[in-house]
């Protein structure tokens, strides 16, 4: 016990070090920070904090916490302070315990909107894999509001509190408020392609990221709702893998394209098949969504890719998505 504990504090000094160092940093995960698109902004009054729920998948180190903000008429940009709260015992909700704040970060304000703005945390914290915690914005007592950009459309709407000097009260909206966190020592190369606004094709609203593939299991008989959407796209050439081999990563025979997107299906497996024969000369793309049968039990891989001139691989590949029916 205690050399894990030596371990931790040597980690957290280590990490301390390298942020005033002002080491380069990657991001480890947020709450819908995978695109940034903005449908509107959210204006928080002077003072107030908005905290958006946050569960890592894995253990990570954080160093740093952004919102995404976004220019309104009725908000004026003046910064504020970032910072990650313990979930309570008791409720779905940011503690109000002592210690439950486990760090903060100052920041000004001096990014150009829209962008991702926030600070570098004065204590590195260590985050547990799958326990929920809470990133927080408050707006400076001088704001006269704080833009905190939002989307309409995405994975999940944003679980999200409010306390302006007293009691968390929770709110569930529709809007998609931006978050993430960033570390130094989450900057290894990314494992799987994640869904871009030119290419994003998902099942159940299922979404991977760079180090997790997207994965589910569904009940035979049960619900499979697919989404393929392009917002820049449209009515060009596009295709689909399809496998029934798991995904690979980059790292264990993923393809890497020479402009850093993955191809994540296993193009080694002996039923590998394609939508459209000859390869991407079926109908042009146009944004689709319906029902996949799951009448019977299988898997399927899939990964769909559009014909983009604008890159240096002449592709936009989507995530790819593993679907287990049973």
């Amino acid at each position: 016990m205690r050399r894990v504990l030596s371990f931790v504090l040597a980690l957290i000094a280590s990490l301390a070090m390298s942020a005033h160092a002002n080491a380069q940093m990657g991001v480890c995960g947020g709450v819908n920070y995978l695109t940034t698109v903005s449908n509107g902004s959210w204006g928080l009054p002077a003072a107030r904090t908005l905290a958006v729920r946050f569960t890592p998948a894995v253990t990570m180190a954080a160093e740093r916490v952004e919102f995404y903000f976004a220019p309104s008429i009725l908000t004026v940009q003046s910064g504020g302070t970032v910072g990650i709260v313990q979930q309570s015992a008791t409720a779905p909700l940011p503690s109000n315990a002592a210690g439950s704040v486990l760090a903060t970060g100052q920041w000004n304000g001096t990014t150009a909107l829209p962008g991702w703005d926030g600070a570098t945390l004065t204590t590195p914290v260590l985050l547990t894999g799958g326990v929920s915690y809470w990133l927080t914005t408050t707006a400076s007592p001088v704001t006269v509001h704080q833009a905190v950009s939002y989307e309409d459309t995405g994975p999940d709407p944003t679980s999200y509190a409010l306390m302006t000097g007293g009691p968390w009260i929770g709110v569930i909206t529709p809007h998609r408020f931006k978050a993430r966190v960033l570390s130094t020592v989450c900057l290894a190369a990314p494992e799987f392609q994640v869904d871009q606004s030119e290419a994003s094709a998902s099942v159940n609203g299922v979404f991977g990221t760079a180090v997790s593939p997207a994965t589910l299991t569904v009940a035979i008989g049960g619900i499979a709702n697919y989404s393929l959407s392009s917002t820049t796209l449209v009515g060009a050439p596009w295709d689909i893998v399809i496998g029934v081999a798991p995904l690979v990563p980059a790292s264990a025979g993923g393809i890497t394209l020479t402009d850093g997107q993955i191809v994540n299906v296993d193009l080694t497996d002996p039923a590998l098949t394609y939508l459209f024969t000859p390869t991407f000369n079926g109908f042009p793309f146009v944004n689709l969504s319906g029902t996949l049968g799951t009448g019977f039990a299988m898997t399927r891989s899939f990964q769909m890719g559009l014909i983009d001139p604008g890159t240096a691989s002449g592709l936009r590949l989507s995530q790819a998505t593993h679907l287990i029916v049973q």
